[in-house]
């Protein structure tokens, strides 16, 4: 798999999760994803998210 398809499928992956109610290893162990894979793009999305929302709390900058 490419890393923008796994990026892509990682983007799926992550709001299911959440929803699924299990633990992170659980989710992993059953869509057969290494647990660090998970991790690096669970961190890399929710740091995105939190850079986009303090740009758009604080505003551009003239």
């Amino acid at each position: 798999m490419s890393p923008s398809q796994n990026m892509a499928a990682m983007q799926e992956h992550i709001p299911q999760w959440r929803a699924s109610r299990l633990t992170q290893s659980e989710y992993c162990k059953a869509h057969d994803i290494k647990p660090h894979i998970f991790s690096y793009y669970k961190k890399k999305f929710s740091s995105s998210c939190s850079s986009a929302q303090q740009t758009s709390q604080w505003g551009s900058v003239a």
